[in-house]
């Protein structure tokens, strides 16, 4: 065979080496992921959120605030983070309920909050300036139900209260904040602190 056909007949059979390495190769090379066509959408975000709602009197009776607030397009669902909301009693109490992640379901949007998931060291802190009681339970996750007249919280998981001379522990709990009570539910235990003499 003369030069240039061998040259020719090399390059052919290595052309044929490296397609049948290209299509049997037992690694293939990354592709690009398509777009998924239900991707997320995000509508409105703010930071630094801070809310307040009166009464028909001017009373102030809520004030919300949070780091930062995401909506996406065509959810009822909002993502929250840092939020806080503290709610202004009728007997002059400050209940504050908070926790360091959180998602707001809304049946519209612009309406007020049908129920709040609050996540991550959540707390539910009363304090009343007129009697200096004080009161704070902690938990891992609560569900909140804002609306008046009547605003309730559930949890299933541990919580813990801490009162004047008294902790209370418990595995999960229904409260009404209207009425000021807390039904534990399960594996109740009760400290009461002894006084110092």
């Amino acid at each position: 065979m003369s030069s240039p056909y061998r040259i020719l007949a090399l390059a052919g059979i290595g052309i044929a080496v490296i397609l049948a390495f290209s299509f049997l190769n037992p690694y293939p090379l990354p592709s690009s992921k398509p777009v998924a066509q239900n991707a997320a959408i995000l509508e409105e975000a703010m930071k630094g959120v801070s809310a307040q709602r009166f009464d028909k009197n001017g009373r102030l009776i809520q004030v919300v605030q949070m780091d930062s607030w995401f909506h996406d397009k065509g959810q009822s669902v909002t993502k929250m983070i840092a939020p806080r909301l503290t709610m202004n009693q009728e007997n002059g109490a400050h209940l504050t309920v908070s926790g360091k992640e959180g998602e707001g379901y809304q049946a519209k949007m612009g309406t007020q909050i049908d129920k709040l998931k609050l996540m991550n060291d959540v707390l539910i802190r009363q304090e009343n300036p007129k009697t200096d009681n004080v009161w704070e339970l902690k938990t891992t996750t609560l569900l909140f139900f804002p609306k008046e007249p009547h605003p309730t919280a559930q949890t299933d998981d541990k919580v813990t209260v801490y009162a004047p001379g008294l902790t209370i522990e418990a595995q999960g709990m229904r409260a009404d904040l209207h009425r000021e009570t807390v039904e534990f539910l399960n594996q109740v235990k009760t400290f009461y602190a002894t006084p110092q003499t």
